[in-house]
């Protein structure tokens, strides 16, 4: 299908902020414009060239990835409690011991001991002589957010996707840790610092390319989340994206700012120390998180199971997008997008290939209400409506007749129809803001007889046209139907007309069709239609009064009247008929509606079909409207 979009270069992302700017606009216009658009709404995926082609995109923005992550960690980490004691050994080594261990042998726990404490203090004193050092309690879960100024911390920061990578915030419900400095004989100093009230947050570099886990890996997942996981793998390829492998890659995750216990972790006797109860906590906690695990931040696609008229997508590739404003790509911002670009070719090698979108997939506006969008190439959908009304155009399409009799006292008449051997199809015409199908129908004959001879004609016509809201949410068809009859008789003294020559049935049926989606990713039509009636009665002129027209007359009218009855039988039904076929059958289901809850379906600019997401649950969009913006990973400190 042609379009009167111009197709930008491929581009890096270093260079993707010139694609957003034409020669006669600034920067400043491109950023207000992109301001007024909704999340979406700029969709242009046939403005990219590329084999395998670019069908369909899902971009979820790093908010929407937060907010999973911290209904995950709500969810399967608020069971996880780990405590961390460590003493020196006789040989003055640092050696760990069991938390209930340290306590029986002290006669203390060292997490009733308050902050500053002295060896005056019994407790002091009795961890003093076992040889206690520190000790770290770390409870799994999420922390308690200020009722005053409730926002999530930053869980997931997207960066240039040539680095292959996302930074991951881990948080935690409540982390304690407490030490003992010890100056000298019967000299100690106590430290006692909890985590209770603030988030307390990792930063790990993760590789979001999927890489092959060994068996007894596997074997600790979970049977929904394996199958689901491996499912995905094996339809779409290497770069399948999960949580699943997100936790397996947490074990070897690049661990490069652990968060700071102030007073505490960064004292210079406890750095070394804190950092090996990190990785040893972390370590454990990925671990459990895995077993109680579920996919939330996977998008399923399915090939195998998609309706019949579905779009199967075969392929896709991982990648992420900057938020882009003023010529500038900002990763700290909210609306950046982990985007997977998916094609639906036969037999691709791999998924499309990277590429930098000249517009944003989410606008901040829309970053507290939606997880993201959906968007395929508006041929899919297009192509896929051509279909379902070429079928019921077949009904318009039919393939008129004409006989003419002549006996010694009567010339007759008959006029017929039939269904098309041929039937027209509905054809594509782009225009410059737009998108046109138009569909031309005609069936016509002729037919003369006798000495003074009688001639019959006739033409059946049908055409229809479909034009598109671009953007929007609706689309209209046009459909009018007519026919054309002429008699005319002619002798010696000249010619003269029976029937005169004109149009007699002609109804024009105009269809507005709004779109909308359920939550399931069905495509959900509805449809007003309103009707124009042109119609006349026959017009037979003086010379169709003789006797000899008699049975001309009678027959015309009942053809006529058959006619008349066939097309306002097809025409009645052609509405409800193409938004059933859709509807009733769930013909069209966008892919991937068993991650997301689909809502405000409409066209891009340029035709794309668009429907914004959530990732279903009620809990998940609690959430994303606690989310901050702009984004930023603290260095640490909370």
């Amino acid at each position: 299908m042609g379009t009167a979009c111009a197709k930008p270069q491929r581009a890096t992302q270093d260079t993707r902020a010139a694609g957003l700017v034409s020669a006669n606009q600034t920067s400043g216009q491109a950023s207000e414009l992109s301001a007024n658009q909704m999340s979406g709404q700029a969709s242009d995926l046939s403005s990219f060239d590329g084999t395998p082609p670019l069908d369909c995109v899902v971009a979820v923005s790093q908010a929407a990835l937060g907010a999973a992550m911290w209904n995950f960690f709500k969810k399967n980490g608020r069971d996880f409690q780990l405590d961390l004691c460590f003493v020196l050994s006789s040989t003055g080594q640092l050696v760990e011991m069991e938390y209930s261990e340290l306590k029986d042998t002290a006669g203390v726990d060292p997490f009733t001991i308050a902050d500053g404490s002295t060896y005056a203090d019994g407790g002091v004193a009795a961890l003093d002589k076992v040889r206690f050092v520190a000790a770290l309690k770390f409870k799994g879960g999420v922390p308690r957010l200020d009722p005053a100024h409730p926002v999530l911390p930053p869980i997931v920061l997207l960066k240039e996707f040539k680095s292959r990578t996302l930074d991951l915030a881990f948080v935690a419900a409540e982390v304690s840790m407490c030490g003992l400095i010890v100056s000298g004989p019967e000299q100690a100093r106590f430290l006692s610092k909890s985590q209770q009230s603030s988030p307390w947050v990792f930063k790990a570099s993760v590789n979001v390319v999927d890489r092959t886990t060994d068996a007894q890996t596997d074997l600790t997942l979970p049977d929904a989340v394996k199958l689901r996981s491996d499912g995905l793998r094996d339809a779409m390829g290497s770069d399948a994206f999960s949580l699943r492998k997100l936790l397996l890659d947490l074990e070897t995750a690049q661990w490069y700012a652990p968060p700071v216990i102030s007073g505490l972790s960064d004292v210079s006797e406890f750095r070394v120390l804190y950092e090996k109860m990190c990785n040893i906590i972390t370590s454990a906690y990925a671990q459990h998180l895995l077993v109680k695990g579920e996919p939330c931040l996977s998008y399923q696609f399915t090939s195998t199971t998609s309706p019949p008229a579905t779009m199967a997508l075969t392929a896709l590739t991982v990648s992420t997008e900057p938020f882009i404003v003023n010529g500038r790509a900002d990763w700290t911002n909210q609306a950046a997008c982990l985007t997977y670009l998916a094609t639906s070719a036969e037999g691709p090698s791999s998924g499309p290939a990277p590429v930098a979108f000249p517009w944003n997939w989410v606008q901040p506006g829309d970053v507290g209400s939606i997880a993201g969008v959906v968007s395929t190439r508006r041929t899919a959908f297009i192509g896929y409506l051509q279909r379902v009304l070429n079928e019921q155009a077949k009904s318009f399409c039919l393939d008129s007749s004409v006989r003419v009799v002549e006996t010694s006292d009567a010339s007759e008449v008959y006029f017929d129809f039939c269904p098309s051997a041929d039937p027209s199809v509905f054809i594509t015409t782009p225009t410059p803001s737009s998108l046109v199908l138009s569909f031309l129908s005609r069936g016509q004959a002729q037919d003369s007889k006798g000495l003074a001879t009688t001639t019959a004609s006739i033409e059946s016509h049908a055409e229809a046209n479909v034009q598109f809201s671009f953007p929007g949410s609706q689309f209209v068809v046009s459909v009018r139907t007519y026919n054309w009859l002429s008699i005319t008789h002619s002798n010696f003294w000249g010619n003269n007309d029976i029937l005169k020559s004109m149009t007699y049935y002609d109804k024009t049926y105009k269809c507005t069709f709004g779109i909308a989606v359920s939550s399931f990713g069905e495509l959900q039509l509805s449809v007003a239609t309103n009707v124009e009636d042109n119609s006349r009665d026959l017009q037979w002129e003086e010379d169709a009064s003789r006797d000899i027209f008699d049975k001309t007359r009678s027959a015309v009218a009942e053809y006529q009247a058959r006619f008349g009855a066939k097309m306002d039988s097809v025409l009645d039904g052609f509405g409800d008929a193409v938004k059933c076929k859709i509807n009733a059958s769930q013909a069209w289901v966008f892919p991937g509606s068993e991650s997301f809850a689909y809502h405000n379906a409409f066209f891009s600019e340029s035709g794309d079909l668009v429907s914004q997401v959530n990732y279903s649950g009620g809990a998940f969009e609690e959430a994303l409207t606690l989310t901050a913006n702009p984004l930023t990973l603290a260095a640490g400190h909370v």
